[in-house]
């Protein structure tokens, strides 16, 4: 496989990625979500949680 070919192929899988996507509008919607959210439970469980904040002068 050369380069001209894999580019063809990808032009190729990009427009019927384009014409699925067109064609179930929903179903592309609510999958991108699904994405979405699933990236912020997982970035959220990740990251640490804040540190407390303590006010100058405030001995507790």
């Amino acid at each position: 496989m050369n380069t001209h070919d894999a580019k063809e192929r990808a032009q190729d899988l990009l427009r019927e990625t384009d014409n699925c996507i067109r064609a179930n509008p929903v179903p592309a919607v609510l999958t991108a979500l699904g994405i979405g959210f699933a990236i912020g439970i997982m970035t959220r469980w990740v990251e640490p949680a804040p540190a407390a904040r303590t006010v100058a002068g405030d001995r507790r």
